[in-house]
């Protein structure tokens, strides 16, 4: 079949197919997350190919069930603004009677002004009605507004509605602080998640006991927000996942005295990150939490997080090798398999990633890590760590026995900003990997025993090699928000390095890794 007739056989193959199928398909396109009303993004897109296509889509409720608006005035006439409820009530239609998951993102200009707050305003309580109107289908809420001093009320009444639906619910800016929000196990039987600033947890109703995901974010409160975290969580029983993100000014601890909040146990956590910046927090935040199950730890929005003495302090604390050793009797907890590190920046003192690292002996299986200049140092001390986690015999014969280093992924976040700033960091961190997977050609092997060379194997490189890691997969997430380049951009700036780059996974798939690539608007691993 000759290539010009290939779109027509193409066109004609879809025209042919059934409804169902095409309804499959068109679901399978928006599963990536909550869909954008844009007429050259699913699914209006596929609603203006043909009248077929518009009629299967128009008649599949589910492909509008998801729903992603960003206002941003600065793009926008005061006209251009009114224009969106009537996208809203389209796609409320169209998704008929079914439970709806939505995010809508009220941005501030970049000379922000008060004429800015006003205009958000203006569509704010239009697009709030409609939706407070199907209050009885929402499933996934986020309303997030910026957070300034001054502002006309955002008000958002959420007390006595019957939410049948509601699992994840999350308010940020000054909407958040101008919520009332009173809800109960009767009114929302399934909510699990929730994301506000603490004071605003604080003086909400929930139905506690149902919660198992927390997201705590506050910019810039008051540095007393520490008690008030404590508070929310000592009524959050069943929490198996918690996130604490908060960015306070400096100058407001100058002077302050802080004293340890009453210790609290979180018996289900399981997933903690941390994203704190001021280590005065963390040295009264962290000694107030006891976490027995916790398993994933990740420092994201966390700046050297190898060189805190509050977190070593914390991870001794929960890691069982150190308790088994500590207090005999205790019982063993389950081990610390997956961390995350955020951005590190320069390191000075490079002892300070291994003496991190070796707080988790024999180590974590999974690690994530962010395309930062640390990358390097980063992986060159772990591969000193892994190295020594190898049975080996010290200097009176006597074996040293060990199960060797348990790590098994890595996963390497790149945020696409970032990379088109220092498009070398890429292949730079990928040639770093391949240390823990060529291991040391000199020393000690697995099983304990020497590595003999000749002259010819040392000098060429021949000899055999003990992997310092038995690395089995890396992946590989591309973060993608508001702030990063566009594609055509990222593409530009891959295109730079993209030889290197294939070069090194082409050798790592033929050394039998599996490596997996996903795009995602979330920077933290297990948001």
């Amino acid at each position: 079949m000759s290539s010009s007739s290939a779109p027509c056989s193409t066109s004609f193959t879809f025209s042919r197919a059934p409804p169902e199928l095409l309804a499959e398909f068109f679901l399978w396109s928006v599963q990536g997350g909550p869909a954008k009303p844009l007429i050259n993004e699913a699914p209006m897109n596929l609603a203006s190919v043909s009248r077929q296509w518009r009629a299967v889509a128009l008649c599949t409720p589910d492909l509008w069930t998801h729903l992603s608006l960003t206002v941003a005035p600065e793009r926008r006439t005061d006209d251009g603004l009114t224009n969106w409820l009537p996208l809203l009530t389209l796609w409320l239609d169209r998704s008929q009677s079914l439970p709806l998951s939505y995010t809508l993102q009220f941005k501030s200009s970049q000379n922000w002004s008060e004429r800015d707050m006003w205009a958000i305003v203006t569509v704010f309580r239009p697009l709030i009605d409609a939706l407070l109107l199907q209050s009885q289908r929402w499933k996934n809420v986020g309303i997030h507004t910026p957070n300034v001093d001054s502002h006309p009320s955002l008000y958002l009444d959420i007390k006595g509605l019957n939410l049948p639906h509601l699992e994840f619910l999350a308010l940020s800016g000054t909407v958040a602080d101008d919520v009332e929000l009173s809800l109960t196990s009767e009114t929302a039987p399934h909510l699990t998640s929730v994301a506000l600033p603490a004071l605003s947890l604080q003086n909400s109703s929930l139905p506690w006991s149902q919660l198992t995901t927390l997201y705590i974010k506050d910019d810039n409160p008051s540095p007393f927000h520490i008690y008030s975290i404590v508070d929310v969580l000592s009524r959050c029983f069943h929490l198996q996942k918690l996130h604490i993100q908060t960015h306070i000014d400096f100058g407001k601890t100058i002077g302050l005295s802080f004293t340890i909040p009453p210790p609290l146990t979180l018996p289900y956590l399981s997933h903690l990150r941390l994203g704190v910046e001021m280590e005065m927090i963390m040295e009264r935040l962290l000694p107030a939490l006891d976490c027995p199950a916790l398993t994933t730890l990740s420092f994201y929005g966390c700046p050297n997080a190898t060189s805190s003495p509050s977190i070593a302090t914390f991870v001794e604390r929960h890691f069982p090798q150190y308790r088994s050793a500590t207090l005999p009797l205790a019982p063993q907890r389950p081990e610390i398999e997956t961390v995350e590190i955020g951005f590190e920046g320069l390191h000075r003192d490079p002892t300070l990633f291994i003496r991190f690292w070796r707080m988790f002996s024999p180590g974590v299986k999974r690690i994530g890590m962010h395309l930062d200049e640390s990358n390097a140092m980063f992986l060159m001390m772990l591969y000193e760590t892994c190295k020594v986690m190898w049975p080996r015999a010290d200097g009176f014969g006597l074996r040293i026995t060990t199960s060797g280093p348990a790590l098994e992924e890595v996963v390497l976040s790149m945020e696409a900003g970032y990379m088109c700033l220092h498009p070398d960091i890429l292949p730079k961190t990928l040639n770093h990997l391949t240390l823990l997977l060529d291991g040391d050609r000199c020393g000690y092997g697995p099983d304990g025993g020497a590595a003999i060379y000749d002259e010819d194997e040392r000098s060429n490189g021949s000899g055999p090699f003990f992997p310092c890691a038995q690395l089995k997969r890396i992946h590989v997430r591309m973060i993608e928000n508001d702030q990063a380049p566009s594609p055509i951009n990222v593409l530009l700036v891959l295109d730079v390095v993209k030889e290197t780059v294939r070069y090194i996974l082409r050798d790592f798939v033929r050394r039998g890794l599996e490596l997996s690539f996903e795009r995602t608007d979330k920077c933290c691993l297990f948001a």
